[in-house]
């Protein structure tokens, strides 16, 4: 059996330093098949110079320099130069451990009607400490019900077919997904019927640090319930659905607003708390009860923060 091409799409903002480590991720792979299509998105780093050595030294490595447009451009324009028959959207400054393209392309190998493939992974610090592990989720029977329900993969757990990305129309570049497009993706090819089969492992290497796009809490809460919205929208007639959808708003603030206790400790109260209500009230109309527990979430949030902010025996007993 011809073993599958994996085309790893892989954008860059700004990101030179980390673009050897990731690059170095892939080459370490127990499974030799991939080509990697660096996209550099307009950065004004040393990504260009740093992509060009690393292509003359494997030429499975291919460097392309666009304006910056942002994230799902970038990887649309990979897709536009890939020539595998599978997909991986590995950002530059995360990295994967060594035998999860075997693991994944032998799934690929047996099932041919598997769309989808996904790993546990790891939040790690800019020096690959280990954060938090996630282990791999179980199969699930009801994929989209689920992803309504929240984004279940970050984006470089999963390889993909890449007829199935095409077929459902790539990446969304509008705006208003900013952050939350792999979500958008995975819910698109779900309501196609495409089957996620998890392997075993912790894989993908998902780093954390002050200035990842997901610090935006107030954007991520907007970006998010649009994904839901947009995806509901293709079965407004199913009782269920909304009922996902319903689960997955109040998840989604909550999760959220809880990110936003740390703005809280670190800035005086600005317009972003008031970002945050602005919004809240702007769904009141159509889902009171998630506005609501969402809004009960964050006065809390914003109370306990506060209090700790003006209590140093509070500040030493939780140890910060």
């Amino acid at each position: 059996m011809m073993e599958p091409l994996i085309s790893v799409i892989m954008p860059c903002y700004n990101h030179a330093r980390f673009l050897p480590e990731a690059v170095a991720s892939l080459q370490a792979q127990v499974y030799p098949h991939w080509e990697c299509i660096i996209v550099n998105d307009g950065s004004s780093d040393n990504t260009a110079q740093v992509g060009a050595r690393l292509a003359a030294v494997d030429s499975r490595v291919r460097l392309i320099s666009q304006q910056n447009r942002g994230p799902s451009p970038a990887r649309n324009r990979g897709l536009e130069e890939a020539r595998g028959q599978l997909v991986h959207f590995l950002d530059a400054d995360d990295y994967i451990l060594p035998e999860m393209y075997e693991k994944m392309a032998e799934v690929f190998q047996i099932r041919s009607d598997v769309a989808a493939v996904y790993s546990g992974y790891q939040f790690v610090t800019a020096e690959r400490a280990v954060m938090r592990s996630f282990p791999v989720l179980p199969e699930s029977g009801d994929v989209f019900h689920d992803l309504l329900e929240g984004n279940r993969w970050p984006c470089h757990t999963i390889m993909v077919r890449k007829a199935t990305v095409d077929s459902v129309g790539r990446f969304d570049e509008s705006k208003a997904l900013y952050g939350c497009e792999d979500w958008d993706l995975w819910l698109r090819i779900a309501s196609t019927g495409g089957k996620f089969i998890p392997v075993n492992g912790e894989s993908a290497c998902y780093r954390r640090y002050p200035n990842t796009i997901s610090k935006d809490n107030r954007r991520m809460l907007e970006t998010g319930f649009a994904v839901i919205e947009k995806n509901l929208q293709l079965h407004k007639s199913c009782r269920l659905c909304k009922t996902a959808a319903t689960r997955g708003r109040l998840r989604w603030g909550i999760y959220c607003c809880n990110g936003f206790r740390g703005e809280v400790q670190e800035i005086p109260m600005t317009g972003k708390l008031f970002g945050y209500l602005r919004f809240l009230f702007s769904i009141a109309r159509t889902d009171l009860r998630v506005t609501c527990l969402v809004l009960g979430t964050l006065l809390r949030v914003v109370a306990r923060n506060l209090a700790r902010r003006k209590s140093p025996a509070l500040n030493a007993e939780s140890g910060k």
